[in-house]
């Protein structure tokens, strides 16, 4: 059951159900929605998955210089420079190796 949504109308293409958690997410931006699923999922078990974009790893304490791109969360720098067909994409691989149930989806371009 969703018990909170944090819409955007007019926003990103990414948008995220967590149903365990209760909630539906999208951002202004797919960036913000993806920074926003792993908070709530809790990016200290995401970092433990030590999952990787590229050569650099998703979640680090590392502020690394550009590119990557890497957004701060805390003490942490979620890495970011993917489609949201990326994001939605690493996600679904989160959700499958926490065992989490997740639907990722994306709208259509306008």
């Amino acid at each position: 059951m969703i018990v909170e949504v944090l819409w955007t109308p007019n926003g990103g293409r990414l948008v995220v159900e967590l149903p365990d958690h209760g909630v539906l997410i999208r951002c202004e931006l797919a960036t913000d929605t993806f920074v926003e699923v792993i908070k709530r999922i809790d990016i200290e078990k995401v970092k433990e998955l030590e999952i990787m974009v590229g050569d650099n790893p998703l979640i680090s304490t590392t502020q690394f210089p550009n590119p990557p791109t890497q957004r701060q969360v805390g003490e942490y720098y979620i890495t970011m420079g993917m489609a949201p067909e990326g994001m939605a994409s690493k996600l679904n691989q989160i959700a499958q190796r926490l065992n989490i149930t997740l639907h990722a989806e994306l709208f259509p371009m306008e």
